[in-house]
């Protein structure tokens, strides 16, 4: 039976006999958790295909080639590596594009400028969940909606969604809030280490008080290594000779209706069930183990 691993596959995964889905956080039991930055736990040469989308851009460069390593071992010999990720070069002609559109004295570039810029720089600098990208998506009016919906397609759709909704549930007073005091210096260590067992609210609250103001470069730290930043960005050149190091050969670009696997399109991880493209303006990768 084929075998098919899907890394780092958040809530977009195929439940089946010869799928395997992976992520670093799981509440699903459909779902292993795995830390693409350590060693896979899976025998050499076990899967016909390993899939990841939009998970490369976020290890550092030296791990996405540990991972990419990784992902050669546990392929079979003439097994497929599909890799997607944003598009730098899309994104860069279309930051061209629109400023030459502005210099131009097209005022209606503007808001579309706007989007890419927060496209090609928030996820890489934001120090907080969703960025700046995320207060953009929360606007009641959003500027050029069509633009940011033919970019990001059904995945910033949904954080439209789920912006509404939560605007209509607004949630607790945030951690950022509380009040803090300066930090008292080494006694802090001593204190931490005795604080495994109180809950979490509770620990927040008492860390934000000893730490004062160093509780927000915490924060920052604590953020910046969650895995939501993009660490690094590629074009089709510089992935294919990241893929060219790791030994994989026959290495091409494809569009999210074509693989060297057949039949790709039914398990509907790049394409919607109506055909639509789930992350359009992506860069689709494919190689093969030798």
């Amino acid at each position: 039976m084929a075998k098919y691993l899907n890394c780092g596959c958040g809530n977009r995964y195929v439940v089946s006999d010869f799928w395997v889905n992976a992520d670093l956080r799981t509440q699903s039991p459909d779902i292993l958790a795995i830390d693409l930055r350590e060693k896979l736990p899976f025998s050499d040469g076990m899967f016909d295909l390993v899939y990841h989308s939009h998970v490369l851009e976020h290890l550092t460069y030296t791990d996405a080639q540990k991972f990419l390593q990784e992902c050669y071992r546990i392929l079979k010999p003439n097994g497929i590596i599909r890799v997607v990720v944003p598009d730098l070069e899309n994104i860069v002609r279309e930051y061209i594009y629109l400023l030459e559109e502005i210099r131009q004295g097209c005022t209606d570039a503007f808001a579309k400028y706007d989007w890419i810029m927060l496209e090609m720089y928030d996820q890489v600098a934001r120090h907080f969940s969703r960025g700046m990208m995320g207060n953009y998506l929360s606007k009641k009016n959003i500027p050029a909606l069509d633009y940011v919906l033919e970019r990001g397609g059904k995945e910033v759709e949904n954080i439209i969604k789920s912006a509404t909704a939560s605007q209509n549930n607004p949630g607790s007073r945030d951690i950022h809030q509380l009040s803090t005091r300066p930090s008292p210096g080494k006694l802090v260590s001593s204190i931490l280490s005795k604080l495994k067992k109180v809950p979490k609210i509770l620990r927040e609250k008492l860390i934000s008080f000893l730490l004062g103001e160093e509780y927000s470069l915490l924060q920052v730290g604590r953020f910046r290594n969650s895995g939501e930043v993009h660490q690094w960005m590629y074009d089709s050149c510089s992935l294919e000779r990241l893929l060219e190091s790791v030994g994989f050969v026959q290495i091409k670009v494809q569009n999210p209706y074509q693989s060297y696997l057949e039949n790709w399109c039914q398990f509907h991880l790049d394409t919607e069930p109506d055909g639509s493209i789930y992350k359009p303006n992506s860069l689709y990768m494919e190689a093969r183990k030798p």
